[in-house]
């Protein structure tokens, strides 16, 4: 009965798994997983698997590190360097390292030639991303064919996918359909969902033009000489291309340029740099009409086992980018939204019903086309032979959280590294919803610090402040582990104790607690029997607004009576009861609309569908409902909202603990790290999405709204050694994915950057005045300044908000952190960060193994030096050992028998060695007909190491017809997470 009022979240955890490529990925490093416990989610079997702490394996010789704590380089100097001229760059000694993802031949023959070091990785990919809104832009008045659903998936059809491959990546990489990763585990594993509907949408011109013609034609268009015509003016679409970054998409946005007026569009082709881009299509209202499409690209920041989350992510208002105007213009229907929200929380209880639920999502994405997927790219890093860094399969060296621990000069420790880039300072830089562009996220990570961190090569996270977690899952969900820091066990049910935290009360400041939640409940039901009691008396012959009035009335004071909280419906009623006035209106033809307008109130409208119901006692529950509707939305303190929420038990609980020296780490202000710091992070996890904080910022509820629905609490156990609990119900098959998704969720981290309770304080200061806005969703509504933390106006509006909170001795929430921050503190604090930005300028304060030093953000460039307080030894994370991808063969006979019995052979090799079975997952093959349709999905048979073999029956073979068939393997191995495919053509007589 009851419905939540505020939205709320815990964590933005998708925040920093998706980047913006100029816009950005992340790494891994290989391990032995021999000795460790990890379950094939595939076949429900259990490989003796599991490992203690990961060891590098196999990695080169490093210099000794002496007494060095932080990162290995003194300095780190980061510019801007366009990717046409990265190698050339590095030749001349301009720079050591060019960190973006190069794609080209000739880029991968340039650095072999010059002799250089580089990387691979697989986690960047292409895409077009359209503006849906109109049909006609508000701020033009110009047509936007792109409203048309069917027109943005007909550019399915449009494009070549396989032409732009082979003539911009010379074949290195892979034509791409879906938001997942081809090179990725759920590809693998949905392989026979996905080849069907890359099929179907293959490139086809003439499907293409059919259907852009209709569409137009329907919109009131005309083809005019073989050009598209609105309103008497060809229809011009304007194309933001992008021309910085790898260099790629000048091309890409040229030929996909080209097909657009090959049917019939004039394209205004806008060559833009990502900072130049940025402004219109991620910050700008979509409805101004400044563009008709963009040649978006993106990167992951590490292995992504669970891609879930993505169909979210690009496609509705609850994804991380809601603070975008353009992913706020994007509607997805309830039961896609379902869908959609199911997967990104693993709200799914058996991996039958997340292929389900994947079937559906794969499906949907061409249903709404918001972006059309063109490339899966395969890039490459590139550095001078006496330079060593590691990188990261997806992310490669740009966003690799690695790359700024390991990063060095092979024959010393300390000196200078000059690294490249495109770009850097693409948009304002703030820790709750700054910059999220690769480039910017590659200084960003250097100063900071995560309580776990993603093994490169596999994506599993590895402890880095953390000590050990436990993690409880509901019985019967597929959860497995890899390492031995995580301590796994099931549950059949995991009840959640009295003084679990599961909200946060913006307007008394303090948590509320499963205890609460509990009293709340018990005054709903009192509430609910109340209105009973109310709707038992009522008159249902003359139920009016004035008597529907008098009795919310009754149940407010009733409210009031039993809770001693204030819920005074007036104003609502007043609304409710309101009748709409009467407004002339005219179609767009001019013609009086002949529709009649309403003239009843909405209460008036309620009654009536009210009293429309059949039975008496179906109108009596529909009365109740309404009644307590009112109560619930006047309630001051949102009781009766905590009161709709479930906490009696939940999916997982995990217990982290924290190393004894914790509170040894100090930021980079001098400030040591303290409890108050992981209870600011979890208190801004609210407050930015709650009506009513100071904060409060409309652009966030969606993905608040998300996240709480699998939200069950939190618990401080203890403060010194640090133990704190999560509950959750949701869950990922990976154990220390539960455990650490992205961060855990106390670590001070929050999204787009680190950040100590001081600093929060301050630009909350900042944000409340409504000087400076943390979001530019909020910045560009307010038309305030969008908060940068290291240039620009926001400097000075800082220092003064800095200044008022010395003077004040500030103790921000103090109903909650008072317990944990004293006067002294806060003005220890205050006086910290006072000093540091004296010295540097700036108010970006980490804790990680470098120091952001000096920012030039007109001349985009800045200096990072190193972090002598950093705990940790600076070869903690060497170097690992080359990645154990596997290589592919399938051979076999070249013709076969209808009807007969048929046999192929795959080898499965690592350099040219037969891999070990016990490290593979599985080798699955898909059958294809002449047709390109499935035909079988199988499992290989094992002969011997190194060797499989695939038995096609007789009645399988049957089921072809005469012409070309198709074998596709695709082989997954525990020590890599990046599957391996290959083919095998044959003909059937």
């Amino acid at each position: 009965m009851f419905r939540k009022k505020l939205l709320l979240i815990l964590s933005l955890l998708t925040i920093a798994s998706v980047l913006l490529v100029a816009c950005g990925g992340n790494g891994t490093d290989v391990v032995d997983d021999s000795s460790s416990e990890l379950q094939d989610t595939n076949t429900g079997e259990t490989a003796n698997t599991s490992t203690d702490e990961p060891e590098p394996e196999g990695g080169e010789e490093v210099a000794s590190t002496g007494d060095r704590k932080g990162g290995w380089l003194d300095t780190i100097s980061m510019s801007v360097v366009s990717s046409d001229s990265a190698v050339t760059q590095i030749e001349a000694g301009a720079i050591d390292i060019y960190s973006g993802s190069l794609s080209t031949p000739q880029d991968l023959e340039a650095i072999a030639e010059a002799g250089l070091d580089r990387s691979d990785q697989f986690g960047l990919f292409y895409e077009l991303t359209f503006n849906p809104v109109g049909p006609i832009f508000d701020g033009t008045g110009k047509l936007n064919p792109f409203s048309s659903t069917k027109i943005r998936e007909a550019m399915n059809w449009l494009v070549d996918r396989d032409y732009i491959n082979q003539e911009i990546y010379g074949g290195a990489s892979l034509p791409k359909w879906f938001p997942i990763t081809s090179g990725f585990p759920d590809y693998a594993k949905y392989v026979d969902v996905i080849r069907p509907l890359e099929a179907k949408y293959t490139y086809n011109l003439e499907q293409a033009q059919a259907v852009i013609t209709e569409e137009m034609e329907a919109m009131g268009a005309s083809l005019v000489d073989g050009v598209w015509n609105y309103a008497d003016e060809p229809v011009v679409l304007i194309f933001l291309i992008r021309t910085d970054g790898d260099g790629t998409r000048r091309p890409i946005g040229d030929y996909v340029a080209n097909q657009l007026e090959e049917v019939g569009f004039m394209v205004d082709r806008q060559y833009k740099t990502s900072s130049e881009a940025s402004p219109l299509w991620v910050l700008g209202d979509p409805n101004d009409g400044l563009w008709h499409l963009y040649t978006g690209a993106w990167s992951v920041a590490s292995i992504d086992r669970d891609q879930g989350d993505d169909f979210q992510f690009y496609y509705t208002q609850q994804s991380a980018y809601a603070f975008s105007p353009l992913w706020q213009a994007y509607n997805v229907s309830d039961a896609d939204l379902e869908v959609t929200e199911a997967l990104a929380n693993n709200t799914y209880s058996s991996l039958d019903e997340r292929r389900e639920l994947f079937t559906r999502a794969i499906e949907l994405i061409f249903d709404y086309s918001y972006r059309i997927w063109l490339i899966d790219g395969k890039g490459f890093s590139t550095w001078r032979p006496d330079v060593a860094v590691s990188y990261d399969l997806a992310a490669g060296v740009d966003v690799n959280t690695l790359a700024p621990f390991t990063l060095r000069l092979k024959d010393e420790v300390g000196g200078l590294v000059r690294w490249g880039n495109a770009d850097i300072l693409v948009d304002p830089a703030n820790p709750i919803a700054g910059s999220n562009w690769t480039f910017d996220s590659q200084w960003q990570n250097a100063t900071s610090d995560w309580d776990g961190i993603p093994n490169p090569f596999t994506g599993v996270q590895l402890p880095q402040r953390l000590d050990h977690a436990e993690v409880i899952v509901e019985e019967g969900l597929p959860v497995s582990k890899t390492y031995d820091w995580v301590d796994l066990s099931f549950s059949e049910e995991i009840e959640i104790p009295d003084d679990v935290m599961v909200t946060w009360d913006v307007a008394s400041q303090t948590f509320l607690t499963v205890a609460d939640w509990k009293a709340a409940s018990e005054i709903a039901v009192q509430v609910e029997d109340q209105a009973a009691a109310l709707v038992g008396e009522a008159d249902f012959t003359a139920l009016t607004p004035n008597a529907i009035v008098d009795l919310v009335n009754s149940l407010s004071g009733y409210y009031t009576e039993i809770s001693g909280n204030d819920a005074d419906a007036t104003a609502l009623l007043d609304a409710a009861i309101a009748v709409p006035e009467v407004v002339e209106e005219e179609g767009e033809d001019g013609e009086e609309v002949t529709e009649e307008p309403e003239t009843r109130s909405n209460m008036q409208i309620k009654i009536d569908s009210i009293l429309a119901l059949e039975s008496a006692e179906e109108q009596s529950a529909a009365l109740a409902d309404y009644l307590v509707e009112f109560v619930i939305s006047a309630d001051s303190s949102y009781v009766l909202d905590l009161a709709a929420n479930d906490y009696t038990s939940t999916k997982t609980k995990t217990v982290y603990y924290y190393p004894a020296e914790l509170w040894d780490i100090t930021w980079h202000d001098g400030s040591p790290m303290s409890v108050a710091d992981f209870l600011m992070a979890l208190i801004m996890t609210w407050e930015p999405g709650s009506e009513g904080s100071a904060v409060y910022d409309p652009s966030q509820a969606p993905v608040l709204e998300s996240f709480l629905s699998t939200f069950k609490g939190f618990r401080l156990v203890s403060e010194d050694p640090l133990v704190m609990e999560f509950y959750s119900d949701t869950w990922y098959m990976d154990a220390e994915a539960i455990a650490v998704p992205f961060r855990t969720q106390f670590w001070p981290e929050y999204g787009y950057g680190q950040a100590g309770w001081h600093m929060i304080a301050v630009s909350n200061k900042a944000e409340a005045a409504g000087e400076l806005a943390y979001s530019a969703d909020k910045a560009d509504s307010l038309e305030v300044e969008w908060m940068n933390f290291v240039a620009g106006p926001s400097l000075d509006i800082l220092e003064a908000k800095l200044d008022e909170a010395i003077a004040e001795s500030y103790i921000p929430y103090e109903p909650t952190l008072g317990a944990f921050i004293t006067a002294d503190d806060a003005a220890v604090r205050y006086q910290n960060l006072k000093d540091f930005y004296a010295e540097h300028g700036h108010f970006w304060v980490g804790t990680g193994p470098y120091i952001l030093d000096e920012v030039f953000a007109v001349e985009k460039t800045l200096t990072l030096t190193h972090n002598p307080n950093y705990p940790d030894p600076a070869d903690k994370w060497s170097l690992f050992s080359k990645p154990k991808l596997a290589d592919v063969t399938v051979d076999g006979a070249g013709r076969a028998v209808i009807g007969e019995e048929s046999a192929f052979d795959v080898f499965v090799t690592f350099e040219g060695e037969d891999y070990p079975s016990e490290e593979i997952i599985e080798v699955k093959y898909l059958l294809f007909n002449a047709d390109g349709d499935i035909v079988e999905v199988g499992q290989a048979d094992l002969v011997e190491e190194g060797y499989y073999q695939i038995t096609l029956s007789a009645d399988t073979t049957a089921q072809l017809a005469s012409g070309a068939n198709k074998l596709e393997v695709a082989v997954t191995v525990l020590p890599v997470s990046i599957p391996s495919f290959g083919v095998f053509e044959f003909v059937t007589e």
